[in-house]
C-alpha cells in the first residue's frame, strides 16, 4: 500500500515539474504577438520623429542666415569712420632694392602701410600673414589699385638685404621700405606711430627688442587718411572694407559663410558666459 501511494503521488507530480521545467508556449507565443503588435506595424523611425527632426533641421537653418544676415549688415557698417585724423603726409624712403619711394610716387593708388621691423618674433610676422590673406582676397580691379607697404621701423638692423630676404616669407606684392634714423622718425611721426626700443642687451648692441603700435592705415589715391584697422580685427573684415572703399559697388559679403558663424556664435556663447 505505501508503494502504490508513493506511485500516485509522484504521478500527480509529474505535471507540476513538467510545467516548471518547460516554458508555456501559449503565454510566450501571446507575449511575442503583444509585442510585435504593439508598434502597429512601425519601426523605429516614427512620423513624429521625422517631424521633430525637420524643424531641428529648419530651425537651425535658419539662425544661420539671420546669422549671417546679421554679420553682414555689421561688417557693411563698418565702413563708415566717424571723423578722419590728420594722419600723414609727405616723407622719403627707400625700398629694398634702393629705389626711392615717397608718398608722391604712390599718386593715383590707395595704399596700405604697416609698420614693424623684421626681427619681431610673432606679432609682425602674424599680421604680414594676415596683411596676405587680405590682399588674397580682394578683386583683381582692387588689387591692382592698392599698394601695400611694410616700413621698416629699425633702420639700424634692417638693411636692404635683409629686407630682401625677409619678404620672401610673406606676399610677393608687399614692398618693403626703409631709410636713415631721420627719415623714419619724419614718416612714424606722420603716421603718430608708436615705437621704443626694448630689453637692449649691453654686451651686443644689435640684441633688442621693438615694442610698437600695430596699426594697419589706408590712404586714399591723393595721400588723404581714409581708414585704419587693428589687430584685432579679421582678414574678411580688413578686405571687405578696403573693398568698400576703393569701390563700394563691388564689395563682396557672400564670403561669410559657415566657419564666419560659427565662430560669431561661439563668440557670443562666450560673452554671454563670462557675463
Amino acid at each position: 500500500r505505501s508503494r502504490t501511494k508513493m506511485l500516485r503521488l509522484t504521478l500527480r507530480s509529474v505535471p507540476a515539474i513538467a510545467k516548471l521545467g518547460r516554458p508555456d508556449l501559449r503565454t510566450k507565443y501571446y507575449s511575442v504577438k503583444s509585442v510585435a503588435g504593439s508598434g502597429t506595424g512601425r519601426g523605429p523611425v516614427t512620423w513624429p520623429g521625422l517631424t521633430a527632426a525637420a524643424i531641428a533641421g529648419l530651425a537651425c537653418t535658419g539662425y544661420y542666415q539671420i546669422e549671417k544676415d546679421r554679420l553682414q549688415t555689421l561688417v557693411a557698417t563698418k565702413q563708415k569712420t566717424v571723423g578722419k585724423p590728420s594722419l600723414g603726409g609727405p616723407w622719403t624712403l627707400v625700398d629694398s632694392d634702393g629705389r626711392p619711394a615717397t608718398e608722391a610716387s604712390m599718386a593715383s593708388k590707395f595704399v596700405l602701410l604697416y609698420f614693424g621691423f623684421t626681427r619681431c618674433p610673432d606679432i609682425c610676422p602674424s599680421e604680414l600673414v594676415k596683411v596676405g590673406k587680405v590682399l588674397d582676397r580682394l578683386t583683381p580691379h582692387a588689387g591692382k589699385t592698392l599698394e601695400t607697404l611694410f616700413v621698416s621701423i629699425d633702420p639700424q638692423r634692417d638693411t636692404l638685404k635683409q629686407l630682401r630676404a625677409y619678404s620672401q616669407d610673406f606676399h610677393p606684392t608687399i614692398k618693403y621700405l626703409t631709410g636713415t634714423p631721420d627719415q623714419i622718425a619724419q614718416i612714424t611721426k606722420a603716421f603718430r606711430v608708436y615705437f621704443i626700443k626694448a630689453n637692449e642687451s649691453e654686451q651686443d648692441e644689435e640684441d633688442y627688442l621693438v615694442d610698437h603700435s600695430t596699426v594697419l592705415y589706408l590712404m586714399g589715391p591723393t595721400g588723404e587718411f581714409v581708414d585704419f584697422f587693428t589687430s584685432s580685427l579679421t582678414a574678411l573684415e580688413i578686405s571687405t572694407r578696403i573693398e568698400g572703399h576703393i569701390d563700394p559697388s563691388s564689395i563682396v559679403l557672400d564670403q561669410i559663410g559657415p566657419k564666419e558663424v560659427w565662430q560669431a556664435t561661439m563668440a557670443r556663447i562666450g560673452r554671454a558666459i563670462q557675463g
